[in-house]
């Protein structure tokens, strides 16, 4: 991962739906068909029937915008009676029976909506005679809607929908997007707005949200809060609940706003000074000095007292016409085909002791493919520095610094130059290395400053032998709080004129300082009990503008760890350490939001990203055994990008119980989402994917939310009717798409699993797939006994996808083929409230029907009847609860109905 620059544009609107697709909705159902021989929905005498329509209010009002612009007018909405001049509706509900009853009433495959089917965020839609939206959850329910408005948009005729039916339900529960953003910009949230809406209409769950100033929001201003509190309420609405990214350890800049010594701290001992004229001048132990730094000795292209310059006279080269002073500078004149180019000075240095380097740079046309900087490397390859020199490519004479602290290094290389250098030429002369003291000092509890008599032990007492020692740089590089550099001027050590700091005086001063990672990257103190309280005071700010269902803790890259004395204190491995931290993280989060769901990145606790048992950046020890100390309430968003890792990394969460989701994208394309998506198919505990980007391109959200939600092949088959006669045989006919986002795809077989009989096991044919998308199977029938047929369809892609219809595990098409009855248990009850009728079909006689009010009046009798289906009259029957009774030969049936116009 890396720092994101928080940096938005409106997005544009979204690409197409592939044209080949016979149904226009994004994302693609998991079953879908046309009815072939059915009349479609006019948008004529209309009206919205909702249980509840307070909580769709936002939804409707979208549905009536879609009808309005496709020339209609806005519909009408009722809860429960409607008056008799709309004679047709549009029915929404959750778990609705009275709406499954509905559907059941339609002479096709009868299915019961519930929490489990077709799942959460799934629904049922269909448009015969009236429009069905019945949803596993609201959100299921709002997704049908949204698909009814694609509908409105892709395929309204002249008046009318054509019928049809979606059974729909998402592959992951989770489908997030990354979305930090700047609240205090007015323009943001007008954006924010317009994108989410757009990708709350591609059926994403949630947006993931943070802010740097989240971090010290008690120090914003109203509109700040104000921008949060509208943004809640528009998500509330539109059913899209953030994710709130929260406690930033690994990029703790702004955790710093309050308190720069706050950051993580790297130690200096016994560090030797001599008091001359009341100021401590640093003595150097080892000598570091540069015998040729000014590069003014030379031998044609060599330079003498360095360990080497790459290829001198071929990639190096002695300049006598542009230097930064004296006669001579080293130029490098990089080629796409010679990898590094760069001076190597080796030195002995003082184990745990601050350096500074620098160098002056002068670049022309300079490109290069992995970086320029100056750094230093101890003997056993270890990175002592990581700052960025953000060397631009074509610009005059300018100098670099960076500082190091050697930790336990007694001999490092120092390099300033270019890795993967491709065109263009860079310069460097005046090259220094020097001891130096006190740059981004930290004074707190957890990093204390000792001074001491270099012999006699004697300790010093700050205010008193010497002033107040601080660095006033320390995290204020520009004009406000949490932003450091690698080097500037550090603060002085000065006696004071009454102490027992006198003129000679040689005293030892062990200290700590932090340091930057790449651009300005720190790291937050984990040990530091008053930072918890500042973090503490944020949270209750946050939560109580949130009330987030879901908070996401950000430890990520956490590459300065575990040196300072408030971390050696605890007596704790870094993995320990950084278990101690999350879970001082969750008791914050618990204590305010109790019922609230976790999340964090993956990288600190996976054993095959940043938590490998080797040096991580500046970590001191490694951070294995982590994972098995947190909660396995957290759900990880595996991040591990290392593709020889990928599944190591999935099976190491797994096996320890943490649920999962991945964060694919990563400014690349569509590709990579469909891969990750592809590595995680046999996962447990999965959930989802985070669309995840560091340059704000939000380019490929369509992608996406098809891949988040569904995969190809995509099967359209419209069932046979159940009481369709058929002499000798079963032809079924069928279409095949594939993945119009990957210009790879092939189906490799489609097959029709199919049985006379339901104690039978399932059989199999091939499917003809030599004409796609048009495919088609026969089944032959020669035993003429035969009135059961069940049957379902699978396709499988070259990517071992696989689709199903009919949509679920255990689900199947059943139909009766010579117009018999195929045998049930117990009788299916049809309610067809436009016809004021009741169906019903048994498989033995009838014997009576009875119609009971809720007082247990008798208010419909019918005797015995001989021709089945039943149809029973009850147009007498005011709206309302009823029970009916079915006697046959051998049993009672006892069911609760519901009558509704």
């Amino acid at each position: 991962m890396k720092k994101t620059i928080i940096s938005f544009f409106l997005i544009l609107p979204l690409i197409a739906v592939s044209q080949s697709l016979p149904m226009k909705v994004v994302p693609q159902p998991k079953e879908a068909y046309f009815r072939s021989n059915a009349d479609g929905f006019a948008l004529e005498s209309v009206a919205i029937v909702v249980e509840s329509p307070n909580i769709l209010s936002y939804q409707i009002d979208l549905l009536n915008d879609a009808i309005e612009k496709a020339g209609f007018q806005r519909l009408p909405v009722f809860e429960n009676e409607v008056p008799i001049n709309y004679s047709r509706k549009i029915y929404l509900g959750i778990c609705s029976s009275t709406l499954s009853n509905m559907l059941d009433s339609i002479p096709e495959q009868n299915y019961k909506v519930s929490s489990d089917y077709p799942g959460k965020d799934g629904y049922i839609l269909d448009i015969y005679k009236n429009i069905i939206i019945n949803g596993s959850d609201l959100s299921g329910l709002i997704n049908g809607i949204y698909t009814l408005i694609s509908l409105l948009e892709n395929h309204l005729g002249n008046v009318s929908l054509p019928s049809l039916r979606i059974i729909d339900a998402p592959d992951f529960p989770e489908r997030w997007v990354y979305y930090p953003t700047n609240f205090l910009v007015a323009q943001n949230i007008t954006n924010l707005k317009a994108n989410w809406t757009k990708w709350r209409e591609l059926k994403l769950s949630s947006p993931y949200v943070t802010d740097y100033k989240f971090d010290f929001i008690t120090e914003q201003p109203k509109r700040y809060t104000d921008s949060i509190t509208s943004v809640v309420k528009f998500s509330r609405d539109l059913d899209f609940e953030p994710v709130v990214g929260f406690f930033s350890f690994g990029y703790s800049n702004g955790m710093m706003y309050f308190n720069p010594n706050y950051a993580a701290g790297l130690p200096v001992r016994n560090q030797l000074f001599e008091i001359q004229d009341v100021k401590a001048l640093l003595h150097h132990t080892v000598n570091v000095t540069m015998s040729n730094g000014d590069l003014e000795s030379h031998n044609g292209n060599d330079f003498p007292g360095f360990a080497y310059i790459d290829a001198p006279g071929v990639k190096s080269f002695l300049d006598t016409e542009f230097k930064h002073s004296g006669n001579a500078s080293v130029r490098f004149e990089l080629d796409r085909g010679n990898t590094n180019y760069r001076v190597c000075y080796r030195t002995p240095v003082s184990p745990f002791k601050q350096y500074h380097v620098s160098g002056w740079c002068k670049t022309e046309n300079a490109t290069w493919t992995s970086q320029a900087r100056i750094t230093a490397i101890n003997t056993k390859g270890y990175t002592l520095s990581y700052a960025n020199s953000n060397i631009a490519k074509t610009k005059d004479w300018t100098r670099i610094d960076i500082t190091f602290n050697s930790l336990e290094s007694d001999t490092v290389y120092i390099y300033w130059g270019v890795w993967g250098g491709f065109s263009g030429k860079i310069w460097w002369d005046d090259l220094l290395v020097e001891e130096c003291a006190f740059v981004n000092l930290l004074r707190r509890d957890g990093t204390p400053l000792s001074v001491n008599h270099q012999i006699l032990g004697l300790n010093y007492q700050e205010k008193v032998d010497f002033d107040s020692l601080f660095d006033p740089k320390l995290g204020r590089v520009f004009s406000y709080n949490g932003e450091y550099d690698s080097y500037h001027t550090p603060p002085v050590l000065t006696a004071t004129a009454t102490g027992g700091l006198k003129e000679g005086t040689k005293i030892m001063a062990s200290y700590y300082h932090t340091a930057v990672i790449y651009d300005g990257q720190i790291m937050a103190s984990t040990t530091e009990p008053s930072l918890y309280k500042q973090i503490e005071n944020q949270f209750i700010v946050i939560d109580s503008l949130f009330h987030a269902e879901r908070y996401f803790m950000n430890h990520d890259e956490i590459r300065l760890f575990n040196w300072d004395y408030g971390d050696q204190q605890k007596g704790m491995t870094a993995g320990e350490l950084l278990a101690d931290n999350t879970q001082k993280c969750i008791d914050i989060i618990r204590k305010y939001s109790p019922d609230a769901k976790l999340a964090d990145w993956s990288d600190m606790f996976d054993e095959y990203h940043n938590a490998k048992k080797s040096n991580y950046y500046l970590v001191n020890g490694d951070l294995t055994g982590s994972a098995d100390l947190i909660s396995k309430d957290i759900l990880m968003l595996n991040w591990n990008t290392q593709q020889s890792a990928w599944q190591q990394s999935l099976d190491f969460f797994e096996t320890k119980g943490f649920s999962q989701m991945s964060a694919p994208f990563y400014d690349t394309d569509q590709n990579n989402i469909r891969k990750r998506k592809e590595q995680t198919k046999n996962t447990k505990n999965f959930l989802g994917m985070m669309y995840t980007t560091w340059a704000a391109n939000y380019n490929y959200v369509q992608h996406f939310a098809e891949y988040a939600w569904n995969h190809a092949p995509y099967i359209f088959h419209e069932p046979l009717p159940t009481n369709k006669i058929i002499a000798d045989g079963v032809k079924l006919d069928l279409q095949i798409f594939g993945d119009w986002m990957d210009a790879g795809w092939q189906l490799s077989e489609a097959k029709c699993y199919y049985r006379l009989s339901p104690n039978d096991e399932f059989k199999s044919v091939d499917v003809d797939i030599s004409k796609l998308p048009d495919c088609n199977t026969y089944i032959m029938l020669q035993d003429s006994v035969y009135s059961y047929f069940e049957y379902y369809i699978t396709a499988t892609d070259n990517h071992n996808w696989t689709t199903k219809v009919p949509f679920g595990e255990n689900t199947s098409f059943i139909m009766d083929l010579r117009g018999n009855s195929v045998k049930m248990k117990e009788p299916k009850i049809d309610i067809r409230h436009e016809q004021n009728q009741i169906r019903i079909a048994t498989y033995e006689p009838i014997e009576e029907i009875g119609i009971y009010d809720i007082l247990g009046n008798n208010v419909v009798n019918v005797g015995a009847i001989h021709e089945l289906p039943a149809l029973v009259d009850i147009s007498s029957l005011p709206i309302g609860i009823y029970f009916l009774k079915i006697k046959t030969g051998k049993q009672e049936y006892l069911r609760k109905i519901s009558v509704i116009r």
